[in-house]
């Protein structure tokens, strides 16, 4: 007998329904979030309603491999203005104010599957800067996603992303980061972080991002996500930071940033958003 395509692998209702505890959440967290919140009433609000689901945070304890960095201490990641992704619960010490941009990414397990999905919240009425650059993440999300085909490779996806953000609205994405797979082919079980790797952007030399040729084959199930800033695309250097306080990812100019992500199904039809209707998450807080 021929073996298994790879969309066979995947229990593709399973997968759906961990996206969308992870879409149900952003929806109440939406509801919950208040100018002056500190982040650790934020993490305690998700942790809770993860329970409230029968799901459980994937990054709370989450260590990468090989090990470089201590455990992951809160339930959600949660970064504020020039921190693009990786914030702790205990990172930030003040309380959430009007003009700050915040990103809530949340993962989580549920009947053994993974659901991973960020955005991107306006603390009060964003500035024309920090609307520009929202809209610049909805966008190349939304478009970037429609390259995810058979027949395609992840390259299509990085030049339509980089192009939107670059181009057309004049920012930078992020350097060195990029989405993940969520299902392990060869233990044929999700897992949180695996390949491929997809970057936002296309490779500046050859070698630098080995998937960019890669066909997009149906049965992948990724999170894809651009990490834009208004100024410098790159991050700060942290080597010198003690270990404990190296998970926030910190732009080094300092400027706004913003996170969206979705997980995408790709199929012999095209890709199919597991995390629809994220999109639809009020982001802007005028409580």
């Amino acid at each position: 007998m021929p073996p298994a395509s790879k969309l066979q692998q995947i229990d593709v209702d399973l997968a759906y329904a961990a996206a969308q505890v992870v879409v149900e959440t952003h929806r109440r967290v939406s509801e919950f979030l208040r100018a002056g919140m500190k982040l650790p009433e934020v993490d305690a609000f998700v942790a809770k309603q993860l329970a409230d689901q029968g799901a459980r945070s994937c990054f709370l304890g989450y260590t990468p491999q090989p090990r470089r960095l201590p455990p992951f201490p809160s339930h959600a990641c949660l970064s504020v203005n020039e921190c693009v992704v990786h914030g702790t619960a205990g990172y930030f010490p003040r309380e959430l104010r009007a003009g700050d941009l915040f990103k809530v990414d949340i993962g989580v397990w549920f009947k053994g599957w993974v659901g991973d999905a960020a955005w991107t919240y306006s603390i009060g009425k964003p500035s024309p800067l920090a609307s520009r650059l929202m809209e610049s993440g909805k966008v190349s999300l939304a478009e970037g996603v429609k390259e995810l085909a058979p027949g395609k490779t992840y390259g299509a996806w990085a030049k339509r992303v980089q192009g939107i953000v670059e181009r057309d609205f004049g920012f930078h994405l992020v350097k060195g980061l990029g989405g993940h797979g969520l299902f392990d082919e060869k233990k044929n079980r999700p897992t949180l972080h695996g390949p491929p790797f997809v970057a936002n952007r296309m490779p500046d030399f050859p070698g630098e991002w080995n998937e960019v040729n890669m066909a997009c084959a149906p049965g992948t199930l990724i999170a894809v996500e651009p990490m834009i800033a208004a100024g410098s695309g790159d991050l700060l250097d942290k080597s010198r930071v003690p270990m404990t306080q190296r998970w926030p990812e910190l732009i080094a100019d300092g400027s706004l940033s913003v996170h969206y992500e979705h997980d995408v199904l790709i199929t012999e039809s095209g890709p199919r958003v597991l995390t629809e209707g994220l999109e639809a998450t009020p982001d802007v807080v005028l409580r």
